[in-house]
């Protein structure tokens, strides 16, 4: 069942059974370069970061979810 299930796995995402289910605005970000689309969620992460920087120095939950902003910009 194991083999099946791993064969039927790449199967799907080889023949892109995945993009299916996506709505036109996924299937316009996968249509535009890969640099574009990088770039755009870096912008976005660093707009979350500075907001979160802003209040660095209120309190422990600030700093805290200051950490958390810059670990998943840095992922």
């Amino acid at each position: 069942r194991y083999t099946a299930l791993v064969l039927q796995f790449s199967r799907w995402l080889l023949t892109a059974g995945w993009r299916d289910g996506l709505d036109e605005a996924g299937q316009e970000a996968l249509s535009q370069a890969l640099y574009r689309y990088a770039r755009q969620m870096l912008r976005r992460d660093e707009k979350r970061l500075n907001k979160r920087g802003a209040h660095l120095e209120e309190n422990d939950r600030a700093r805290h979810r200051t950490r958390i902003a810059a670990k998943k910009m840095r992922y």
